[in-house]
Formats: structure tokens, C-alpha cells, sequence
């Protein structure tokens, strides 16, 4: 991916994205004692300590941040499910992040090509980042709910919801 990319509306140069990193493990390879036996030191306490063993001897503390996401990851892991970590800021294709919105991938272009959610362009291929899908996605839910709270307002206003109950249980 070229650090010369264009958002394709503005024309502005993007940040290089980032290309996609994901990591998967199944357990069937797995020391399941030793996951066992990890996960239940870990479990529920706040001040563990971990170290990682470098090669040559030396030791390394294992970010605190993380240690929490080891103990999710184990616990998955033990049930005999797969653990997939991918970065929260990769590149979706427009199928992907059409999905996601669960809307159609013309529709989903369309909001592109409109600037509703920023994009790149590879060639002829458009990529959108995670993080503004997911801000886009945020404000359009809370638009929603505001919208679905306003007709629900003029619908009690106008009595239409008793109207309906009426209609309803009068006949029977």
C-alpha cells in the first residue's frame, strides 16, 4: 500500500493504513494442562505479574494492559474454541464494512461516495478503516434511536397507540 494515498473525496493525503493484522489459535494444539493451570492464576486477580522468558534467559514483564486479554483468550481457548486477535484499525473492503452495517455493498458506496464515511482508494478498490466505520456507525444508531423516540412521541400524542389497542380487543 502506497504512503501517497488520497482520501477520494477530498483528495487530501491519508495516513498510511495499516495492513491488516490478525492472529488465530485453536486449541487443538494446545498444552491444555498448562492453559489450565495459566487461567486459573490469572483468573479475576488485579495485581498479577506476568514475564515472558527471552531467548539468552532474559525476562521481559508482560504489559499490564494485556494480561487481560490473555485471561479471555485462555478461557475461550479452554471451552475448545478458536481465539482471533485482528487489529481494531485495519482496512475493510466495502463487502466487509457493508456487512457490518448490515446494509448492501451498493448502498454502502453510495454513503462513501456521498463523504459520509471516509475512504481510499488502492487502484480502483476502496478501503475504509474500522475506526470510522465504527463512528459512523455509533452516530447513525443514536439517529435512529432519536428518530424511533420521536415517532413513538407523536404516535402517543395522537392516541395512536390506544386507537391500535382498541381496534384490537374490541373485536374479540
Amino acid at each position: 500500500m502506497s504512503t501517497t494515498e488520497k482520501h477520494a473525496k477530498t483528495g487530501k493525503p491519508t495516513k498510511k493504513p495499516r495492513r491488516r493484522h490478525s492472529t488465530k489459535l485453536a486449541p487443538k494444539n494446545l498444552d491444555l494442562k498448562a492453559l489450565e493451570s495459566f487461567t486459573q492464576q490469572v483468573r479475576g486477580r488485579a495485581n498479577v505479574k506476568l514475564q515472558v522468558r527471552l531467548r539468552g534467559g532474559k525476562t521481559q514483564d508482560v504489559p499490564a494492559e494485556l494480561i487481560p486479554i490473555l485471561e479471555t483468550a485462555s478461557e475461550i481457548l479452554l471451552r475448545g474454541d478458536s481465539v482471533s486477535v485482528t487489529a481494531t484499525d485495519d482496512l475493510l473492503t466495502t463487502t466487509q464494512a457493508a456487512d457490518i452495517l448490515n446494509v448492501s455493498r451498493q448502498y454502502f458506496v453510495t454513503l462513501l461516495e456521498d463523504g459520509k464515511i471516509p475512504f481510499t482508494k488502492t487502484g480502483s478498490h476502496r478501503r475504509v478503516r474500522r475506526a470510522d466505520l465504527t463512528a459512523y456507525k455509533k452516530v447513525r444508531d443514536k439517529d435512529r434511536r432519536e428518530g424511533i423516540r420521536e415517532i413513538m412521541r407523536i404516535s402517543e400524542e395522537m392516541g395512536l397507540y390506544q386507537a391500535e389497542y382498541d381496534e384490537v380487543f374490541k373485536k374479540k
